[in-house]
């Protein structure tokens, strides 16, 4: 396929440009390419000190993608690391434990309002090691990544952003996030590791 020529979507995935939803902005955010992975990002500040998973594969990234469970959407409001069962996980910045709930569609979960503003969530964890008020340090362990919830294809990481608490849902009540309030999580975090790919 040319650079220049329309992607057809029939013809890449069986599906027309009906079945495919982008959020507005998906093509005017900054930075300008939101979709692709790894690398440097142009304009990227690293305000989170480490990625939740020190190895693994990203099998879903921030953006549009085929929805691998019905109901979860083809816009992807965080990064999937897929890592075996029991991986640990660690605290991205330094901030405090606001939400650890079991959500009946992401599973366990550890919700981090960290000092500098941003939120972070982890999703699908098998278990979590903190509690609601725990203040936690960059690389410390939360807990262990797991295949919890219901909407999971397999073991990982499910790693979302917020630059904004106020966007974040009360997920102990069972609501669920709007992925378009969430940020691409590559444009606060340093460069993917290399044992990530």
């Amino acid at each position: 396929m040319d650079d220049n020529e329309p992607v057809n979507f029939r013809d890449l995935w069986g599906l027309s440009a009906s079945d495919v939803t982008f959020p507005s902005n998906a093509f005017t955010m900054d930075p300008p390419n939101p979709f692709s992975g790894g690398g440097i990002w142009p304009g990227r500040d690293p305000k989170l000190s480490n990625w939740p998973v020190d190895s693994g594969r990203v099998s879903s990234d921030y953006g549009p993608r085929i929805a691998p469970v019905p109901g979860t959407g083809t816009y992807h409001g965080g990064i999937d690391t897929a890592v075996p069962n029991g991986t640990p996980l660690k605290a991205t910045g330094k901030g405090t434990v606001s939400q650890v709930t079991n959500h009946p569609k992401y599973g366990k979960m550890v919700v981090i309002e960290m000092d500098n503003g941003l939120v972070t969530a982890n999703m699908h964890l098998d278990s979590s090691s903190v509690k609601v008020g725990d203040k936690v340090t960059p690389g410390q362990n939360i807990g262990k990544t797991g295949n919890t919830g219901e909407w999971t294809t397999g073991g990982h990481d499910h790693f979302s952003v917020w630059d904004d608490k106020s966007k974040v849902p009360d997920f102990t009540s069972g609501k669920t996030m709007v992925t378009k309030e969430t940020i691409n999580p590559r444009t606060v975090l340093p460069e993917q590791p290399a044992t990530i790919k």
